[in-house]
């Protein structure tokens, strides 16, 4: 007979999410690109690195050992890490992400988004969230692409429950390292290259041109390109808010239904327009801003790379009090007419010196 379940599988992911970033709010979060990764990978693999890296390396071990600094990972950091054929390179630099990263991660791109436009629509019709989107974004190392949990197990409901349940708790538990072990059990992955991708945005960026009179016009066309995407999950969040005269929504597909849709990007556009608003949609901010510093730099090519990195950035800057870069990306989300480190609170270093620098502040 299956025991009683004293939550459900919802109730039991939201309680060990908030719990985990309650843990963590005190924590200074560092968000390391790629590079820093595979530097310090190099390093406990005994290869020659710089001093100040050597150092960096050891300075961010002692300070997570002591519960003062974390390193978090993204989804796009896996996927960067899957770019490393080799399998035993990969669990190598796994490794180090498990140590310093104490398995922590971000929500994955896609629902850091709608947890932004959720939290955005609620604080713009006076409702209040059930918890802090600080809280809520953080998650563990196994679902750091999302949450999966296996259905139809050809079990009564309340047992698939049960073992979903379990499920979630041994993976919620599993580091990043004995992930990545699994995943080298098998072929190595495709990775998305984006070249078809960047030489299309290249060949558009070239045709326009002469269109852009100012960062603040590109600025504004990729804006309403980023909330463009994703305006089928702005309208399905729209819709699902709060109302004190409890009216059902329109059907998908309907007139009333293009009219909320509308109305959700609308609110969207104009709302991030404002400044108060534009720190609760940090991400469609970043993408937009980072979009447009490429457009306005008129003789840069957009690279596949750069995909990954923009990703970088979000992530980093939105929700970490540091990101250590290079000094390309640096230079972009520095840039006075971006400001993106600025206006989110977050110092950028793209040196070992410059990161050892920071570190130095942190007691």
């Amino acid at each position: 007979m299956c025991p009683a379940l004293h939550h459900t599988l919802t109730e039991q992911v939201l309680e060990a999410k908030l719990a985990l970033g309650q843990s963590i709010s005190e924590i200074c979060k560092v968000y390391l690109d790629v590079n820093f990764w595979i530097e310090f990978r190099k390093q406990k693999g005994n290869q020659e690195t710089p001093s100040a890296l050597r150092e960096l390396y050891h300075k961010l071990q002692n300070l997570v050992s002591e519960g003062k600094i974390i390193c978090p990972i993204s989804d796009i950091t896996l996927f960067e890490l899957m770019k490393q054929r080799d399998k035993a390179t990969r669990y190598a630099t796994a490794e180090i992400i498990s140590e310093l990263s104490n398995n922590i991660c971000l929500e994955p791109f896609d629902e850091r988004v709608r947890a932004e436009i959720n939290n955005f629509f609620m604080t713009l019709t006076g409702n209040n969230l059930e918890a802090s989107i600080s809280e809520l974004i953080w998650t563990r190392a196994c679902y750091v692409q999302g949450e999966l949990h296996p259905t139809d197990i050809g079990m009564s409901a309340e047992k698939e429950a049960s073992v979903q349940i379990q499920f979630f708790n041994y993976l919620w538990k599993m580091t990043f390292a004995q992930m990545i072990e699994v995943v080298n059990l098998g072929a190595n992955p495709q990775v998305p290259t984006f070249k078809h991708l960047a030489d299309q945005l290249n060949s558009e960026i070239k045709e326009h041109a002469s269109k852009i009179s100012s960062f603040s016009k590109a600025y504004d066309d990729e804006l309403r390109g980023v909330i463009d995407v994703f305006s089928e999950e702005a309208a399905q969040i729209f819709s699902r808010l709060p109302t004190p005269s409890r009216v059902s929504p329109p059907l998908p597909g309907s007139d009333g239904w293009k009219i909320l849709t509308t109305t959700a990007i609308n609110s969207l556009y104009y709302g991030i327009k404002k400044q108060e608003y534009r720190k609760l949609l940090p991400t469609i901010h970043t993408q937009a801003s980072l979009h447009a510093s490429l457009r306005w730099d008129k003789g840069r090519k957009f690279k596949p790379n750069d995909f990954y990195d923009f990703h970088h950035v979000s992530a980093a800057l939105a929700y970490c009090d540091a990101f250590f870069t290079d000094s390309p990306m640096k230079n972009m989300v520095s840039a006075k007419h971006v400001n993106l480190h600025s206006f989110y609170n977050c110092q950028v270093a793209s040196s070992a010196e410059e990161a050892l620098a920071y570190i130095d502040t942190i007691t």
